[in-house]
């Protein structure tokens, strides 16, 4: 059963990127930014209804204020790098979010993966960086000289620091 949903899961995302791309050069990105937080809502009310209200205080609205605002860079960021440059340039950008997820999981709660763990994410960025390597110039620097010339990368690569 999990192999079906991780396989659902990356068809979804990969639906979700291409159309994005598509319809990136009709709509303005925070139009599209905002449709996919109401499509998300009209999923996750019905499930809130049905589960019941938890006891909300002044630090959740607080925390929601700042998550959604974060969001809603995260994801207008995310359109414009679409809009700038192809999806096999910004996309895998994204990889380096785990990086980011082992820096702060030390800093904030003193906790470090396994061996595995930081071979696992290491697996990641190599694979990042094969994509982006220039098999032409074979310049082993190309694919951050890539992040530095392309607006499409850089974006991207701000949106997995968000």
């Amino acid at each position: 059963m999990w192999f079906l949903l991780a396989l659902f899961t990356a068809f979804a995302e990969a639906s979700r990127n291409a159309l994005a791309k598509k319809r990136i050069a009709q709509f303005n990105p925070m139009i599209i930014a905002w449709a996919w937080i109401a499509f998300s809502l009209f999923l996750l009310i019905p499930i809130l209804i049905y589960i019941g209200f938890p006891p909300l205080n002044n630090t959740y609205w607080i925390a929601l204020v700042i998550i959604n605002v974060l969001n809603l860079m995260a994801f207008t960021l995310y359109m414009k790098a679409l809009k700038l440059s192809p999806l096999s340039k910004s996309i895998p950008m994204l990889a380096f979010t785990p990086l980011y997820v082992l820096f702060t999981s030390f800093f904030i709660n003193k906790e470090l993966p396994g061996s595995l763990g930081i071979i696992s994410v290491l697996l990641i960025l190599l694979g990042s960086y094969w994509l982006n390597f220039d098999y032409k110039t074979k310049d082993l620097l190309s694919p951050f000289k890539s992040i530095i010339k392309e607006k499409g990368p850089l974006m991207m690569f701000g949106v997995s620091i968000l």
